[in-house]
């Protein structure tokens, strides 16, 4: 069966062009979804909880600002390529009957859906990245840590690093809502 649904898609998406821009979005949607949630609970969780394997609030921030890094690197884009790929897909997608709007609202509606994450995270987390990024430069020297943080700047931190984690939450939250409306319209191609 899987062969057959295999066969549908490729036979889709060599005949429509839209197909081939959605079929990219919703690879770059999944990505974006599920690496967040593998990255929240497998990797960010466990590295940036304080008293897991006795780490200070120093190390903590070490292990945030490597994970935002990698974030950085690996998922915007993937919300760059999935938006552009949605906005293609709709702008390319043929009415199935003359009148008829298609896929395309649904296709639009992914792409407005996959570019929340960016006025989000400017406009709630940038401050708290920024802030977090200094601590780290404050007490890190590369892989050294030069300097153990203070009483406030450790409860600083990780009130920061916490208020992060649940602001992250949303973006795992508009990444699923863009993957369930990518996989809708796939089924709907």
């Amino acid at each position: 069966m899987s062969t057959s649904l295999y066969s549908a898609f490729v036979s889709k998406v060599s005949n429509t062009p839209g197909v081939g821009f959605l079929g990219l979005g919703l690879a770059s949607s999944s990505f974006f979804f599920f690496g967040n949630i593998a990255n929240f609970l497998v990797v960010l969780l466990p590295a940036t909880t304080k008293g897991r394997d006795h780490k200070n609030a120093g190390e903590v921030i070490k292990q945030w600002v490597a994970l935002y890094r990698n974030g950085v690197r690996c998922f915007v884009p993937s919300s760059v390529i999935g938006t552009l790929s949605f906005l293609a897909a709709g702008l390319l997608s043929e009415s199935p009957t003359p009148g008829s709007p298609g896929l395309r609202p649904l296709l639009f509606a992914a792409a407005a859906v996959a570019v929340i994450p960016f006025p989000w995270t400017v406009l709630t987390m940038l401050p708290i990245n920024n802030r977090l990024l200094a601590l780290h430069d404050r007490f890190w020297s590369g892989d050294e840590q030069v300097q153990l943080p203070g009483e406030v700047e450790e409860k600083e931190a990780l009130q920061l690093v916490e208020k992060w984690r649940k602001l992250h939450l949303f973006r795992i939250a508009v990444g699923f809502l863009t993957w369930e409306l990518a996989v809708v319209a796939a089924f709907l191609a």
